[in-house]
């Protein structure tokens, strides 16, 4: 709003929403530090999953630990499969068809004889 309206001072929009000019920056660092921290743990994701392209976020949440504590990065499991999720890097499962039909034996297969029969009353089968 400060870019729409130059010439009202920070203050009187701090106090138009009720907070203070402090609490306005701490908000922004805050931001700032969070997107930073997200772009270290997906660079560090991204340099594990070369090595290791289908690691749940489980298992890289336990390789990822001593890197974020050493960067004194705190987040937790969930958190972590929300920025992955956003990022789009989690695994994606795999379809499993169970198949319960096999079609390509060697035993004899008879023909369909009731494909072409119409059915006008009960029991003509």
């Amino acid at each position: 709003m400060k870019g729409s309206y130059p010439t009202i001072s920070l203050l009187r929009f701090c106090r138009l929403l009720g907070i203070t000019r402090q609490a306005l920056y701490q908000h922004e660092w805050k931001g700032e530090e969070l997107n930073i921290e997200a772009e270290l743990i997906i660079q560090q994701v991204i340099a594990i999953r070369k090595h290791h392209p289908a690691i749940g976020t489980r298992k890289l949440y336990l390789m990822l630990q001593p890197f974020l504590q050493e960067h004194h990065i705190k987040i937790g499991r969930d958190k972590l499969f929300e920025l992955l999720s956003a990022y789009k890097l989690l695994v994606r499962r795999r379809k499993r068809r169970v198949t319960t039909t096999q079609s390509y034996h060697r035993f004899h297969k008879y023909s369909n004889l009731i494909k072409e029969m119409q059915l006008t009353g009960i029991n003509q089968l």
